[in-house]
């Protein structure tokens, strides 16, 4: 008979709204055999009580998106079934349990403890900032994801800056905007229920900014979340940060993507001046990353969601203490794969703490990366 060998572990523990790949890669017959696959939902062993669309079901490799209504601590059952090509024909089954468990508050600790490591104690601490508190709606920000809010949500990150700082709220409800921008001693803190739509106008993103792509530094369209030498910045709560990155990748499919990485990695190892590498065009199109602070120190990434970027998602540059903690980053999905769609990729950074976050990418989870050849 054949004898099943799934490609990954027999129980999975994954969150609402994931893309779960299922393998039965390195499955066999003895007899040398041709094999059928057939994978389906075992109901009847479900503490889930829905039905879920199985992909490829016929294929060695499958997969399903965990609905939304899927509630922590349930579970879905699938069955990969083979069957051998001979007479009489084999069948062997191996079950795959998936539970839904997300990270949640209180199963991540408040305290951040210290690292012991052969180059000495690492102490993370998060950035401090003053009691005072601004709501967007405060300067004009209107809720429901039609009104472009850039303008609104900037003017109260400059004014509180400007004032010594403290924590900017976007409260529940759907607000779109184009890039936003971090400056020093500034919290942004999105409350459960809110969701930033971040525009699908590329010309929301110009004028072009000082920007790294792929560890070569240009000036190209803003990050959706920028910052650039400033201190004490951090996004956190547990609202969503959602890029709605479809026409970004469509447009990688176009003549003016085909030769633009290429040509800003020519320039990189010719030591082209940078004031001289100019794209944040459709005909010299670079797609931004998701959040792109460069040189900056101090940065906190804490409880948040980013959704379906233009390209990679956390990738600060050059910057000093980070945290990123208890973030959850999806870019495989209901909506669509991000193309180059990796999760935290921190780029000669220094002090970097990674912990209790969810990933679920179609690409790199994390990488570290150290610039790209002359940058």
């Amino acid at each position: 008979p054949p004898v099943v060998t799934l490609g990954h572990a027999a129980d999975l523990i994954v969150r609402e709204g994931t893309t779960v790949k299922l393998s039965a890669d390195g499955t066999r017959d003895p007899d040398g055999d041709n094999l059928t696959y057939s994978w389906w939902q075992y109901a009847e062993a479900d503490t889930y009580k829905g039905v879920v669309k199985i992909q490829n079901s016929n294929k060695e490799e499958a997969s399903f998106t965990v609905p939304n209504d899927v509630e922590s601590g349930e579970t879905i059952h699938v069955v990969c079934e083979v069957t051998d090509g001979g007479t009489p024909q084999l069948t062997r089954y191996q079950r795959v349990v998936i539970t839904i468990k997300p990270f949640t508050k209180a199963e991540i600790p408040e305290k951040i403890e210290p690292f012991i490591t052969p180059f000495g104690e690492f102490n993370f601490q998060r950035p401090q900032f003053r009691d005072t508190t601004v709501s967007i709606i405060d300067f004009g920000a209107q809720e429901g994801g039609k009104f472009k809010n850039t303008t609104a949500i900037n003017n109260a990150i400059k004014q509180l800056s400007e004032s010594g700082g403290g924590t900017v709220i976007v409260p529940p409800g759907k607000w779109l905007t184009g890039p936003i921008v971090l400056l020093s001693n500034i919290n942004f803190h999105l409350k459960e229920g809110a969701e930033l739509l971040f525009s699908q106008d590329f010309d929301d993103y110009l004028p072009a900014v000082l920007t790294n792509i792929e560890g070569s530094e240009v000036y190209s369209y803003s990050p959706f979340i920028y910052s650039f030498k400033q201190e004490n910045i951090a996004v956190t709560g547990k609202g969503v940060l959602n890029g709605q990155g479809k026409p970004w990748w469509e447009q990688r499919k176009k003549e003016g993507y085909s030769k633009s990485p290429h040509l800003l990695r020519k320039m990189n190892e010719n030591e082209v001046p940078l004031n001289e590498r100019r794209f944040g065009s459709t005909e010299r199109f670079i797609p931004p990353v998701f959040f792109g602070p460069l040189y900056c120190k101090n940065i906190l990434l804490e409880g948040v969601t980013f959704k379906y970027g233009a390209f990679w998602t956390i990738n600060p540059s050059f910057c000093e203490n980070i945290i990123i903690r208890g973030v959850y980053v999806l870019t495989d999905g209901d909506y669509g794969n991000t193309p180059n769609g990796d999760g935290i990729n921190p780029n000669s950074c220094t002090n970097v703490l990674i912990e209790y976050n969810t990933l679920d990418t179609g690409d790199d989870c994390i990488t570290l990366k150290s610039g790209r050849n002359k940058d």
